[in-house]
């Protein structure tokens, strides 16, 4: 939040106040989201699904997720609201060569609540998302799981994930390495995020970029050069490409 103030005649300078607290912040000693949103260092909590500054209007789950009031105003809840985001995510894919007509019909979208013990800190049960893979003599089946509270557009960008790693196993394809797996699957979220082209979307590309997770992070970097200079924007030819790797 920015605020002018004039010290002298005709000159205007600005001042920044916190986004949590309301109050005045010292010049240097704040922290900036990805959205410009500033904030003291002792107030800035960031929403667990979009990365935003939390506001003092925001929700602090009880597993200590923070949660900001734009993510809970259009949170996916119900099975429609699964199906609605599930058939864009796949219309998006589609656009980018993976064929909407080829998934398999024993797919199912779950929502799961993360398990946690009061005064801890969150583990790695809050991934945003996996995929469970059962195959049999006769068929395959997929249970995709996604975190709970998670923004539509987040979630589409995780399920666009979840689906290229559905894909991969229904393609029997599998990579010599784990970060051209996971690389691979990041970069459909980012495709899917880059479609949608709105400040969150592009906030969630960002994340994608700069992940510093091992595996993930790397991972995307070296299938996004690949995406980029191929320039043709299809996936799979990218997919070829990384099978040679």
């Amino acid at each position: 939040m920015l605020y002018f103030v004039s010290l002298e005649p005709n000159k205007l300078i600005y001042m920044m106040k916190c986004v949590y607290c309301g109050k005045e912040l010292t010049p240097g000693m704040y922290r900036k989201d990805i959205y410009g949103n500033v904030a003291h260092v002792g107030c800035s909590h960031l929403c667990f699904c979009c990365n935003r500054l939390v506001t003092s209007k925001d929700v602090k789950l009880p597993d200590n997720r923070w949660w900001c009031a734009d993510c809970q105003q259009k949170e996916v809840v119900t099975n429609q609201h699964i199906e609605w985001v599930h058939t864009r995510v796949r219309k998006m894919l589609a656009v980018h060569g993976i064929d909407d007509k080829k998934w398999p019909k024993s797919l199912t979208i779950n929502i799961v609540h993360p398990k946690f013990v009061p005064g801890r800190e969150p583990t790695t049960a809050h991934k945003f998302g996996d995929t469970q893979y059962s195959p049999s003599l006769f068929s395959k089946s997929y249970n995709v799981r996604m975190l709970d509270h998670l923004h539509r557009i987040v979630f589409a960008g995780v399920l666009a994930h979840e689906l290229l790693h559905v894909w991969q196993f229904e393609q029997g394809i599998s990579l010599s390495r784990q970060e051209l797996t996971e690389g691979f699957c990041n970069l459909g979220s980012w495709v899917v995020y880059e479609q949608m082209n709105t400040p969150l979307s592009k906030g969630m590309m960002l994340r994608v970029e700069n992940d510093p997770t091992p595996i993930y992070g790397p991972g995307f970097q070296l299938v996004k050069a690949v995406y980029d200079n191929l320039g043709n924007g299809s996936l799979p030819d990218v997919m070829k490409e990384l099978k040679k790797m």
